[in-house]
């Protein structure tokens, strides 16, 4: 798969994922999304050592989602929105179906706050609510989904002059192919009786 074929793919994603109802699912595919991006697009070292996956998802963020998340401020007086969205979303919302932080895995508390993010299907992006007990970002589901497009689209236009995003995005790209429909039907191959359903997904589209 080509960079411009990987492009192309994450498009056919978020389009499929515009005819979706807003939904705790569908914004949690949105940010399955943006960890996807984050993880292809962002550098896995810094100084020779490991950076971790909340690290990442967090550069992403602040580098190609658009100021609006980095400036976002609470009436707290707390600008940490990134780290809210990797903690609510990516690993609330995605891993316990919940908006709730869950705890980091060393035992020590999580950056995230309860009330910290709420989504909705409509209303002002990004806008604050402050009734208590919210001190939150409000997201909605069409904006939202919006701006990944828009960052997306950013990350492949800056890697046609960055040598080294393109380098990380070739390397994610032939490490972790994306699961690709399987053709429909495979003669040779009685699916059903595989697996129980032809609903049949793999890495390279074909066996």
């Amino acid at each position: 798969m080509t960079i411009d074929e990987y492009k192309f793919y994450l498009l056919s994603e978020i389009a499929a994922l515009r005819q979706q109802q807003p939904s705790p699912s569908a914004f949690a595919t949105a940010t399955e999304l943006l960890d996807a991006l984050a993880q292809a697009s962002t550098s896995p070292r810094r100084h020779g050592q490991p950076k971790g996956n909340g690290t990442r998802f967090r550069e992403f963020i602040r580098r190609y989602m658009g100021p609006r998340y980095t400036s976002f401020l609470y009436a707290s007086g707390k600008q940490d929105l990134p780290e809210q969205m990797y903690a609510i979303l990516r690993c609330g919302l995605v891993h316990t179906r919940s908006l709730t932080p869950t705890p980091a895995l060393n035992g020590k508390p999580s950056d995230g706050r309860e009330n910290s993010i709420l989504i909705a299907g409509d209303g002002v992006h990004l806008a604050p609510v402050t009734a208590a007990p919210y001190d939150a970002a409000l997201f909605v589901f069409d904006p939202f989904i919006a701006d990944i497009e828009a960052a997306l689209r950013r990350v492949f236009r800056n890697a046609l002059r960055e040598s080294g995003l393109r380098a990380l995005l070739e390397r994610h790209i032939r490490d972790h192919r994306p699961a690709r429909g399987l053709p429909v039907p495979i003669p040779y191959i009685d699916l059903a009786a595989l697996s129980g359903t032809t609903f049949t997904h793999s890495a390279s589209g074909c066996f």
